[in-house]
């Protein structure tokens, strides 16, 4: 009885055995099969823009910028204009009083205006009838000295205005004070060296000539010593405000006289044109014609010349900078530099990674470190043919043209005003979106979405536009609200 009961206890524990090894192959079957059934992501078709872009950096340039300096050295006499002013073309900036005598050039035109008359006399003799021609050569004559004496006042009103900008800015600058210091030392020097000769000799001068003689000497070494100190003690004095009210006085005279001759001249010139008649056809009248027309180049040449005296605005702009002093002499180095400041131009550096992004006629958004809370709007007008090297790096290098219109409020955007500049390389608005993981490439510019169509999914050919990192721009095969699959979510066991 005791064999057979072990039996059965045997069978029980296979039979137990048994049951749970199945039960346990069950169980591991089963997660199994839930393993093999992975879950899918999904993400709906929804409808949006997608932007190409290339971020980089930039700052404010002018569109135009000029340096202005005349082509001769000489004193600066006038500066009608200081930094921030806004020009006109053709405003006169500044004048120079040339230290190759301004005086000579003006009698230089003042006689190729001579020689034009006489040269213009002796056409008109050929072509004006014999009753007036004495009448117009005696006006042409009068005109003549009116023009020279124009010249000479007009050299009187620049040697009065000199006067008074001698006194407001300085009796001398450092040369004429250097010059004068050096005159007073040698005055010193000659005395001291006569009062030893004088000394020296014996007798007296009312009866020596020797005595006499080196008196004499000392006496007008003397003088030119007081001379040579008060032309140092003038130098270095300040003016009074009788000397001021005497050298704006002369500048009133010497302009009245200006204008009093210019009004002769007008005067002369319009008696002669009513002298005037037509002209006859005549080989004389054709080599006179010549003559005139050459003294005319002659003339022109000079007064040419004569313009370098003056700078004048090359362009509309806003004056930069000025570095001159009325009174100041100067050379033919930079003295005044102005720049178009009315259109706003930004220099661009980005990556040469973004080549593709980065072309003319893209369009910007700006944003400057001044004006955060302001985004400004342009265009790339022009690409460099070379890649620059900025801050170590080889990047490409443009220039936008900003659109006043994007401007928040009429403001001049200083130049060097450092921004982050967008570069919008294609843009996409209100066209279907999906995640890029949903994108399948097919084959080479051929692609693939898969739609759940009731809970399964489906292979769609897409047509694909625009892609980023993110989205791709899907033209054709979808439509908004479809539910695609972006990949499966992974799970740990």
């Amino acid at each position: 009885m005791v064999r057979k009961a072990g039996l059965w206890f045997v069978l029980v524990l296979a039979l137990v055995a048994a049951g749970g090894g199945y039960m346990y192959y069950s169980s591991t079957k089963a997660q199994a099969q839930a393993t093999e059934e992975p879950q899918v992501q999904t993400a709906k078709v929804t409808r949006g823009s997608i932007v190409i872009s290339a971020t980089g950096s930039g700052s404010v340039i002018s569109a135009q910028q000029v340096e202005l300096a005349f082509e001769k050295s000489g004193r600066l006499s006038e500066l009608n204009v200081a930094v921030g002013d806004e020009v006109k073309a053709g405003d006169k900036l500044a004048s120079l009083v040339s230290t190759e005598s301004a005086t000579s050039l003006a009698l230089q035109v003042s006689t190729a205006e001579l020689n034009l008359l006489k040269a213009q006399q002796n056409l008109d003799e050929l072509t004006t009838p014999e009753d007036t021609t004495l009448a117009q050569a005696e006006l042409e004559a009068q005109l003549a000295q009116a023009k020279v004496d124009v010249l000479t006042a007009q050299d009187e009103v620049g040697d009065a205005e000199y006067v008074l900008n001698s006194l407001l800015n300085g009796r001398g600058n450092e040369q004429l004070i250097a010059e004068a210091k050096a005159k007073l030392t040698l005055a010193k020097s000659k005395v001291d060296r006569l009062q030893q000769q004088y000394e020296k000799t014996g007798g007296d001068p009312n009866e020596d000539p020797q005595k006499a003689q080196a008196l004499a000497a000392l006496l007008g070494a003397e003088r030119d010593l007081r001379t040579a100190q008060a032309s140092v003690n003038w130098y270095l004095g300040k003016p009074s405000d009788q000397e001021i009210a005497e050298a704006n006085a002369g500048i009133a005279l010497a302009q009245a006289n200006v204008a009093t001759l210019n009004a002769k001249v007008a005067d002369l010139e319009s008696q002669i044109e009513d002298l005037k008649v037509g002209t006859v056809d005549d080989i004389d009248v054709g080599l006179a014609q010549a003559e005139v027309a050459s003294a005319q180049a002659t003339l022109d040449a000079l007064k040419e010349e004569q313009e370098t005296q003056y700078l004048v605005a090359p362009m509309d702009g806003t004056i930069l900078s000025v570095d001159a002093k009325v009174g100041q002499t100067i050379g033919t180095s930079t003295i005044i530099t102005m720049a178009d400041l009315n259109q706003p131009m930004v220099e661009v550096y980005v990556d040469e990674t973004d080549l593709n992004q980065f072309g003319v006629g893209y369009e910007v958004e700006v944003v400057f470190d001044a004006l955060p809370e302001q985004t400004f709007t342009g265009k790339i007008v022009s690409v460099d043919p070379s890649l620059a090297q900025e801050s170590m790096v080889r990047a490409l290098r443009g220039v936008a043209q900003l659109d006043e219109a994007s401007f928040a409020k009429p403001q001049t955007l200083p130049i060097g005003l450092s921004a982050s500049v967008e570069v919008i390389g294609s843009k996409a608005e209100n066209v279907l979106l999906v995640p890029v993981e949903a994108v399948r490439e097919l084959a080479e510019g051929s692609y693939g979405v898969f739609v759940m169509e009731n809970g399964t999914p489906r292979l769609k050919v897409v047509e694909v536009g625009l892609m980023d990192y993110t989205y791709a721009e899907i033209k054709s095969g979808l439509s908004e609200g479809d539910v695609v699959t972006t990949g499966i979510v992974e799970t740990s066991q």
